[in-house]
Parts: C-alpha cells; sequence; structure tokens
C-alpha cells in the first residue's frame, strides 16, 4: 500500500493507492475526498461544470485502477467504457 494522490487541474483529491483491491473503507474514504473537493472547488450541483465532471472522471479513474487490480480484464472494459462516455461528452 502506498499512499498518494491524483489531481485534477491543478487540485488534489487524496487517496490511497493500493497494489492490493481496495476495501469498503478505501472506497468511503475516496467518496469524502471526492465530496471534499466538489464543496471546495465551487463546483455547480446541476448543468455541466467543467470542475465537477473533472472531479469524477478523476475518482472514476482511481476505481478503474483499484478494479483492474483484482480483475485486468474487468478494468480494461471499465477503462473502455469510460473512454466512450468521455468522447459523448
Amino acid at each position: 500500500e502506498t499512499c498518494s494522490s491524483f489531481s485534477s487541474k491543478g487540485k488534489r483529491l487524496d487517496s490511497k493507492r493500493f497494489t492490493r483491491t481496495g476495501t469498503k473503507i478505501d472506497v468511503k474514504t475516496l467518496e469524502r475526498s471526492l465530496d471534499e473537493q466538489l464543496k471546495s472547488s465551487g463546483a455547480t450541483e446541476v448543468g455541466l461544470c467543467p470542475h465537477r465532471r473533472r472531479l469524477y472522471d478523476d475518482c472514476f479513474a482511481e476505481l478503474v485502477r483499484q478494479v483492474t487490480i483484482e480483475c485486468g480484464e474487468r478494468g480494461i472494459v471499465l477503462a473502455r467504457i469510460r473512454t466512450y462516455f468521455r468522447q459523448l461528452i
């Protein structure tokens, strides 16, 4: 286990990065960090907001990474889906 963070345009969203699968506590910690960043970034709750979109995208990337550790094939499919939806927006 190593601690690090991922960022969205200069904003840090702290999370623990693991070389093992994430636990429920890890996911709750990531969710709390996301909520804090959403509040501090001034992201709007409705409509299109680039700040909110980036934060959710970064969080989803972290979840894909965690899933990939457990099952590489599942992680590849999730990453593919993420790429598809990014192109739609």
